[in-house]
């Protein structure tokens, strides 16, 4: 007999959604079969079966929030007793009973329909009345929606309509976890140029600019670890691990998948972790030690051709470095002027930990072992 708890995804969740049960109460199970998604602020991740039986008993229902580390299930194995199982089943429910949790929402329509359906049929204003569902006995699944989206045309000389995206799952506990950082922290944004000719010459090679960024930081945070800190109460915690979260956008929001020691490995290394770090996020594989851990986050907007901006500090850490794209600019070098490909950083952290002489070394450092690359070898 094995229980199934609500697994933790991130170092600041306190709680979960359940968000689709993939199997049944009683439903035969294998052993790391996927059998329920759940849902944190950062990603949704299948939970397999930790061994192989019967789905003997679920205690969580379908968009439930429930605290980390409650049990949802039980599933008996083959050899159990059911006397035994049974009674730790009632055991397991009376526990359950002082733990705070938060309903499933009721929905106003009787139609079946799946919470992933549900969700999508919200944000793009469908009324899932008019919509025909595919799935068993009707049910109406998430490619029904998209099909009802992409029919949607709009109407000739129709009035203008607003369209009400609740502020829901990913999406709400990003926008709590922004606003508290926020609050909480006093931020300071320091900017600064940096010459990316050499880097340029390096990506030729296949190094991209985020794994020397990666790397650059990481270097530079073992000369100035304040900066690799956190603030708890009224203590500094300094981090002897050096994990770099790199900001990835997913269509849920944005995720910060993370290359744990990165200041121990090389360049090279780094680049194929954060190939595989951003396919698996794209795809919605990451496992919870990829998205957990970070000391430090780095920020690319470069992409997007924004040149600066100020990002907020990630909860639990002591600062954030933005990137910008590379562009051409003027720079004088031995009294002549040469057009030079320049990026713009971006610094912000948290001023209870660091003054603001201190943040500006640091970007310095950064900016110097960007610039010469060669460096991060040594």
């Amino acid at each position: 007999m094995q229980t199934v708890i609500l697994p933790r995804l991130d170092e600041d969740q306190k709680s979960g959604m359940i968000l689709e049960w993939l199997k049944g109460e009683g439903a035969e199970v294998e052993k790391d079969e996927p059998i329920v998604i759940v849902m944190s602020e950062k990603i949704m991740m299948d939970v397999s079966a930790p061994v192989t039986g019967k789905l003997y008993k679920i205690f969580a229902q379908e968009n439930m929030e429930m605290p980390v580390g409650q049990i949802i299930a039980v599933i008996a194995e083959p050899s159990d007793d059911p006397n035994i199982v049974s009674r730790f089943v009632e055991e397991a429910k009376r526990s359950l009973a002082g733990v705070e949790v938060k309903e499933p929402r009721k929905p106003e329509e009787k139609v079946p329909i799946s919470p992933l359906a549900r969700k999508l049929a919200e944000q793009y204003g469908i009324d899932v009345a008019t919509v025909k569902g595919s799935g068993p006995e009707g049910r109406i699944v998430k490619e029904d929606i998209l099909r009802a989206v992409e029919e949607l045309k709009p109407e000739a000389e129709a009035p203008p309509r607003i369209l009400t995206i609740p502020l829901t799952g990913i999406r709400k506990i990003i926008a709590e976890r922004v606003s508290s950082s926020h609050l909480a922290a006093p931020h300071v944004t320091l900017t600064m140029d940096a010459n990316a000719s050499e880097a340029n010459k390096l990506k030729e090679t296949g190094i991209s600019y985020n794994a020397i960024l990666i790397k650059a930081v990481a270097k530079a945070l073992q000369s100035y670890p304040i900066l690799n800190s956190t603030l708890e109460g009224d203590q500094i915690k300094q981090f002897e691990d050096v994990n770099i979260g790199l900001a990835v956008a997913i269509k849920e929001g944005l995720i910060a998948p993370v290359v744990h020691d990165a200041e121990k490995k090389t360049l090279a290394e780094i680049n194929i972790a954060v190939e595989d770090l951003i396919r698996k996020a794209r795809e919605n594989r990451l496992s919870v030690s990829e998205v957990t851990g970070g000391t430090f986050t780095i920020s690319n907007l470069g992409m997007f051709e924004v040149d600066v901006f100020t990002p907020i500090i990630t909860p639990g850490q002591s600062a954030i470095l933005g990137i910008g794209r590379v562009v051409d600019k003027p720079q004088v070098v031995s009294a002549r002027i040469e057009i030079k490909p320049t990026v713009t950083f971006s610094l912000s952290f948290d001023h209870r930990i660091a003054d603001g002489a201190v943040a500006a070394q640091f970007l310095q450092l950064v900016k110097k072992f960007f610039e010469n690359p060669h460096l991060l070898s040594s």
